[in-house]
């Protein structure tokens, strides 16, 4: 039978060319879909890198500021050692430090609480998945000690009573502000809170105006046991003492770089967990190394991890921060091999495979104390 021209050429699709059709759709929308799925994915990692990036440098340019301000108005003590970084294992506000990056056994559970130095299974495991292997982190902490407030001139004093010279601006201190008082020698030096009176009660001293003050010794510093027992009359009062302390710890199984600062208005703290403010999120250590410099080779020498015990003109802090990303990536991801503490890696062991998937970063700096050596001056040791 003969077929008229027209009905050919309107003739349908067959069922082949019509599944080969939904075929080369369904493997061209399940490429698209992988390549949407892999730039998000990409996209997500280069977030997090740069919000990493972006604390990292933030949280060191911090540290860095009170690294450079250690020992500022506070120097050295009567044998001549460098008061302004407290290092290895102290106490302070209440708790015990570890500088050393050796555990501390505490009585408290979990045994973090106190030095929390030894960090196990640092990782949040998502809804329904397996926790990661668990692993150790050492961590130290250190704190620095400083007065960056105003200073005055001290006329006289009797039995920590005396007048200041306010150089004709009004009073230059907050009643109850804690100060450093230091003697004329540069030498003996106490650490106290200061109230002042603006209407001086005696004969004023100074080209300017004067102020009457009251000095009442606390605990924060003792140059030693010539400072109950010195006179203060042509010594310096410096405003603005504090004690600074940096330290990760851990709070519901996630690393908290911190920071707190007391002042006079921050006296104590219960648990190292709540103490001072957090600094950064998902930080897993914190490394410091402090260096001299010997003037004979003309070398940086290691000072060990405690404050320089001779007096010097040059110190220096370098700093190791190590901080992850907030949630898991595909695939593990190679360890961080730390500088500051020889054969060490996070997490886990070197040359081990990862124990999870996190991004890990180690952000580093090294930063001059700017204040070391000048008591050395002062007091001509």
């Amino acid at each position: 039978m003969h077929v008229p021209r027209s009905s050919r050429k309107h003739r349908g699709v067959t069922l082949i060319e019509v599944m080969i059709a939904a075929a080369i759709s369904l493997i061209l929308t399940a490429a698209a879909i992988g390549f949407a799925t892999q730039e998000t994915r990409l996209m997500d990692v280069s977030q997090q890198r740069l919000e990493m990036a972006q604390v990292g440098r933030a949280s060191l340019a911090l540290l860095a500021e009170d690294i450079r301000k250690a020992g500022a108005g506070v120097g050295y003590d009567e044998e001549g050692r460098f008061q302004g970084v407290l290092a290895n294992t102290f106490t302070y506000g209440g708790l015990t430090w570890n500088g050393s990056g050796t555990p501390i056994v505490a009585a408290e559970s979990p045994p973090f609480s106190k030095g929390v130095h030894r960090i196990n299974d640092y990782t949040r495991p998502k809804p329904g998945a397996t926790r990661g292997k668990p692993y150790s982190v050492m961590t130290h902490d250190i704190g620095f000690m400083y007065a960056d407030g105003a200073y005055a001139t001290v006329v006289k004093e009797n039995n920590y009573r005396g007048q200041v010279c306010d150089k004709g601006l009004g009073s230059m201190f907050s009643d109850g502000e804690l100060v450093i008082l230091r003697d004329f020698s540069g030498i003996s030096a106490l650490s106290g809170r200061i109230s002042i009176s603006l209407a001086s009660s005696g004969v004023c001293n100074c080209i300017s105006d004067c102020d009457d003050f009251l000095f009442t010794p606390t605990t924060d510093f003792n140059s030693g046991p010539g400072a109950d027992s010195a006179s203060y009359g042509l010594g310096e009062i410096q405003g603005g003492l504090k004690t600074v302390l940096w330290f990760v710890a851990e709070v519901d199984g996630e690393g908290q770089l911190r920071r707190v600062q007391f002042d006079g208005n921050t006296n104590n703290c219960v648990d190292r967990r709540s103490c001072g403010g957090l600094v950064a999120d998902f930080a897993e250590a914190l490394y410091t190394q402090i260096w001299r410099w010997n003037t004979t080779t003309n070398s940086w020498e290691q000072a060990g991890q405690g404050p320089n015990t001779e007096t010097t003109d040059r110190m220096r802090i370098d700093v190791e921060l190590i901080l992850r990303s907030e949630s898991e990536s595909d695939g593990r991801k190679p360890m961080v091999q730390t500088k500051l503490q020889v054969d060490n890696c996070i997490p886990g062991t070197c040359g081990q495979p990862s124990t999870d998937g996190y991004i890990r970063n180690a952000y580093r700096t090294t930063v001059e104390i700017m204040n070391a050596g000048f008591m050395r001056l002062r007091s001509g040791r």
